[in-house]
């Protein structure tokens, strides 16, 4: 079996021949221990001595990974280092994303910075450049002894800018773009739980990411240094509602409950987005055969009564109803928070679970062809409707045998 220092010494070579030589050969492969990744960052900085006029010495590459990252970025311009430094925090990039989270107006450093060797690329994704794990962590770790190292606060900062950015890409991308939507909402799940940051776009985010009902798996990895910490922001408690939600059909139901109700416990999320959990919870808790209606957990929970008080939305009914299951995030919400539903009922007999607060109009709503089940769906979404600019109750006739509503 080849050793691999042999192995790293055929790396170094070119049809046989080494391209270094043998002394600093020998310091490279005995330090790397086999990590290819280290080979890169050595030859990639021999390179780039050379290009400077200098002639590498062994003692330019006797150091251990972390120092090797910093010298390699002692290497690079300023403005490559800023960019370098801000595309760290991000798990992919393009350049227009590199150059927002960098702060700057011209893309000459980010075009720069991916032609560099430790940049890696895959063609033809969303954002086709990335960062190895290990050189992310150590560019954020590592010490830094160039002149313009950043502070934590620089890292704040910069943590800010590329939050933003995905957020704008996302917003000015097109409406229904799903990989974009997922892609934005991994890396900026992520960035606003690490640095605290206000959630801002991801709510919108978030409602649209549920409003088709894909759960693409959305939680970003659990830091080492917080496995078990509480949900102390509201990014940590969304975070926690998005995997709940999409782990649900991999988990048992009571796992799903037990998940969504430390979120709702914490008390860390807006009343719109807490509803979301509370629904949700009590859809889980009805296939568990604990709760009978997801509405009514929604129409009695704390912040539904108390804070949640928007105008209604009237459902007009020509058929008697027992129970009502109309998720929130199907009615059109106002720009605050959202729209309470008021069920009206046809007949009196068997009549709905929820109190009538507004009366059904004079003249009864004209027929209207019974929908078909895609048709339904597809009226449910998105969440933000041209309803939002109504202040009124915008009524919504539902499919039924019946075609002739009498007041209730």
């Amino acid at each position: 079996m080849t050793s691999p220092l042999r192995l790293c010494d055929d790396y170094l070579a070119r049809d046989g021949q080494p391209l270094i030589s043998e002394p600093v050969r020998s310091i490279i492969t005995g330090r790397s221990h086999g990590l290819p990744l280290y080979l890169d960052l050595s030859v990639m900085r021999f390179l780039e001595l050379r290009r400077t006029g200098r002639t590498p010495q062994p003692a330019d590459f006797d150091h251990d990974f972390p120092a090797l990252v910093s010298r390699t970025l002692s290497d690079l311009t300023p403005d490559e280092r800023h960019v370098l430094r801000s595309v760290s925090l991000l798990d992919s990039f393009d350049v227009p994303l590199a150059t927002r989270a960098a702060g700057m107006t011209h893309e000459a450093a980010a075009l720069r910075m991916i032609e560099r060797t430790f940049v890696r690329e895959i063609p033809f994704t969303l954002w086709p450049f990335h960062l190895h794990g290990l050189v992310r962590s150590t560019i954020r770790t590592a010490d830094d002894h160039t002149d313009d190292r950043w502070s934590p606060a620089d890292w704040q900062q910069a943590a800010q800018r590329a939050f933003h950015a995905l957020g704008e890409q996302w917003s000015s991308g097109p409406d229904r773009d799903r990989i974009l939507l997922v892609g934005a909402l991994r890396q900026g799940l992520a960035l606003a739980r690490d640095f605290r940051l206000e959630l801002d776009w991801l709510t919108g985010a978030a409602w649209r990411y549920i409003s088709d009902s894909v759960w693409e798996p959305l939680a970003p990895p659990t830091p080492a240094t917080a496995a078990a910490a509480p949900l102390e922001t509201a990014a940590d408690a969304l975070v926690e509602t998005l995997s709940a939600l999409a782990r649900r059909q991999h988990e048992h139901r009571a796992r799903t409950v037990e998940r969504l109700a430390g979120v709702i416990d914490a008390g860390q999320l807006p009343v719109e987005l807490n509803e979301m959990a509370v629904y949700y919870r009590a859809k889980a808790q009805r296939d568990l055969g604990l709760s009978s209606s997801p509405a009514r957990e929604c129409s009695t929970s704390p912040t539904a009564t108390a804070a949640w008080r928007p105008p209604p939305v009237a459902v007009w009914l020509t058929s008697p109803v027992s129970l009502v299951t109309f998720p929130p995030h199907w009615l059109p919400p106002t720009p605050s928070a959202g729209r309470a539903v008021t069920i009206v009922s046809a007949e009196t007999s068997g009549g709905p679970t929820a109190t009538c607060s507004a009366q059904p109009p004079a003249t009864p709503p004209p027929a209207r062809k019974p929908k078909t089940t895609a048709s339904l769906a597809s009226a449910r979404h998105p969440r933000l409707s041209a309803l939002l600019s109504s202040s009124a109750p915008a009524p919504v006739r539902l499919p039924t045998k019946s075609t002739s509503p009498t007041s209730s």
